[in-house]
C-alpha cells in the first residue's frame, strides 16, 4: 500500500511534510481522494440526518402509533450490527471499490424508491434495504483515508471529513423540512444522488488489489489478535465514548432542557444547535495542524476533556443566550475529538486488516449511539436534568483519565 500512496502523492504535488504549509494544504483539500471521502460521507449522512425532521409527518401519513415511527431510524441502523463482519472481510479480500461502489447504488436506489412505498411495513423494508448499503460505506470512508494518503496527512484528510459530515447535518434539516411540505415522499428522492456519487466513486478510487484466499475462520482468528492489542482496543473504546455522550446528554437532553427550563420555540433550539456544529466543522478543519503539533494522543483526550467542561457549564446557563457558548465548547471538542482519534486508529491498525479495524470501529460506534441515549435518560430518572450534564461530564474526565494510562502504558508502535 506504500508504494501507491507515494505515487498518490507525487502525482498531486503533495509533499509528505506534517507541517503543510497553506498551498499544499489546499492542494489536500482539492485532491480528487480527499474529495471523494467528504462526498461519500456526506452522501451517507442522509441516512438519518435528512429522515428525523419527517418523522412525524411519516407517523401522520402512514397512521402509526408514535412509539412506532422511531423503527424507520432503527431499521436503517440494524444492518450495521448484522453485515458487518462481512463488509469487514470483503472489503480487505476483494477491495474497497468492490465493495464501496455497488453499495453506493444499492444505498441510493433503495432510499430514492422508498417513496413509492404504499404502506409502512414496505417503507420499513426499505430502510433496511438502503441500511445494508449505507452502513459498508459508512465504516469504510475511514478505510479509505488509510488506503489512499500517508499518515502524516490522515489527520488533515479525516478532519475534512469530520467537517463535511457537520455541514451534511447542518444543510440537510432544513431541506427535508422544505421538501416535506410537498410531500413525504419527496425528502427520499434526494437518496438518488447516491447514484451519480457511486459513479465518481468508480472513476476517482482505483480497484486495489486482492488479497489472498483466506478462509473466514482464519480471518476472524487474525482479526481478533489484532484486537487483543490493549492500546487498539483502548482506542475502539473512544468512539462509543463520544457518541455515548453526543447522542444523549447533547443529541437528546439539551433541547429538552432548553424547552423546560427556558421555553425556547423549536427555531431557537435550531438554532443553538446549528451553533454548536457550526463549531464543530471549524475545529475539524484544523485538526491536521494541531495533531502534527501536539500529536494524536494528547489531541484526543484534550478534546474530551474540552466537551466535559462544556457539558458541566451546561446546567449553570440561566438563559437560551448563556447555553450559547457551553454548546459552541462541546461542539470545538466534538470537531477535533473524532478525528484525532481516527487517525490514531488508522495509523495502528494491521494494513491487511485495515476495513475489518474500522469496521469494529462503526459497530462500537453504533452501539454508543444506541446506548447513549438510554444511559442519559437512566441519570434523568435517577436525579434530574442536571444530573444528566454532571454525570455526562463525570464520564468523559474518567475516560480521559483511562485514555492518559493506557497511553503512558501502551505507547504507540515504532
Amino acid at each position: 500500500m506504500a508504494a501507491p500512496i507515494r505515487r498518490l502523492a507525487e502525482r498531486t504535488g503533495i509533499s509528505e511534510n506534517p507541517q503543510l504549509p497553506k498551498g499544499q494544504y489546499l492542494k489536500l483539500l482539492r485532491s480528487p481522494n480527499t474529495q471523494l471521502v467528504c462526498v461519500v460521507t456526506m452522501t451517507i449522512m442522509l441516512g438519518g440526518t435528512l429522515i428525523s425532521p419527517i418523522l412525524p409527518t411519516l407517523q401522520g401519513a402512514f397512521d402509526v402509533p408514535v412509539a412506532s415511527i422511531g423503527l424507520v431510524l432503527t431499521v436503517f441502523s440494524l444492518p450495521g450490527l448484522l453485515f458487518a463482519p462481512l463488509v469487514g472481510i470483503s472489503a480487505d479480500r476483494f477491495g474497497r471499490r468492490a465493495v464501496i461502489v455497488p453499495m453506493l447504488f444499492l444505498y441510493g436506489t433503495a432510499g430514492g424508491l422508498t417513496a413509492l412505498a404504499p404502506d409502512f411495513e414496505t417503507l420499513l423494508v426499505m430502510r433496511f434495504i438502503a441500511g445494508i448499503g449505507g452502513s459498508a460505506v459508512s465504516f469504510l470512508t475511514i478505510t479509505l483515508v488509510g488506503d489512499l494518503f500517508v499518515a502524516e496527512h490522515r489527520a488533515t484528510v479525516l478532519g475534512f471529513r469530520i467537517a463535511a459530515g457537520q455541514a451534511a447535518s447542518l444543510i440537510l434539516p432544513p431541506i427535508a423540512g422544505a421538501l416535506v411540505v410537498i410531500g413525504w415522499q419527496y425528502p427520499f428522492l434526494i437518496y438518488f444522488l447516491a447514484v451519480p456519487v457511486g459513479i465518481f466513486t468508480l472513476l476517482v478510487l482505483e480497484a486495489g488489489e486482492k488479497k489472498p484466499a483466506q478462509s473466514v475462520g482464519d480471518y476472524f482468528r487474525a482479526v481478533g489478535g489484532a484486537l487483543r492489542d490493549r492500546r487498539l482496543a483502548g482506542i475502539l473504546t473512544v468512539a462509543p465514548t463520544l457518541m455515548i455522550v453526543g447522542q444523549g446528554a447533547v443529541a437528546a437532553y439539551i433541547p429538552i432542557f432548553m424547552a423546560s427550563s427556558f421555553g425556547a420555540s423549536a427555531l431557537v433550539i435550531g438554532l443553538v444547535h446549528s451553533a454548536r456544529i457550526a463549531a464543530g466543522i471549524t475545529s475539524a478543519m484544523s485538526v491536521g495542524r494541531l495533531n502534527a503539533r501536539f500529536g494524536g494522543e494528547k489531541l484526543t483526550i484534550a478534546a474530551i476533556l474540552v466537551m466535559a467542561s462544556g457539558l458541566a457549564w451546561v446546567p449553570f446557563a440561566g438563559s437560551v443566550g448563556e447555553l450559547v457558548l457551553p454548546s459552541i465548547v462541546i461542539g470545538l471538542g466534538s470537531g477535533i475529538a473524532f478525528p484525532a482519534f481516527q487517525t490514531l486508529l488508522v495509523n495502528e491498525a494491521p494494513e491487511n486488516m485495515l476495513a475489518a479495524v474500522t469496521v469494529a470501529n462503526g459497530m462500537t460506534n453504533r452501539f454508543g449511539q444506541t446506548t447513549g441515549p438510554l444511559l442519559a435518560g437512566a441519570a434523568f430518572a435517577i436525579g434530574d436534568i442536571n444530573a444528566v450534564f454532571f454525570s455526562a461530564a463525570a464520564f468523559l474526565v474518567l475516560m480521559a483519565i483511562f485514555y492518559i494510562f493506557l497511553f503512558r502504558r501502551q505507547p504507540a508502535p515504532g
